[in-house]
């Protein structure tokens, strides 16, 4: 239990605010551009079954 949520958060508390500010920005980047490109496929993939 040692590596679990309470120790992640020590090394959190332990790291600068700007590195987690910059990781969670990075975090957010990334999750939204992952629903675009999902959405994006999805449209895609609606558009060719509406095609066919």
């Amino acid at each position: 239990m040692s590596r679990g949520p309470a120790d992640w958060l020590d090394r959190v508390r332990r790291t600068d605010g700007s590195q987690v500010q910059r990781a969670a920005l990075l975090g957010v980047f990334f999750g939204s551009v992952l629903c675009l490109v999902v959405f994006l496929s999805l449209l895609l993939l609606g558009l060719l079954s509406q095609l066919r």
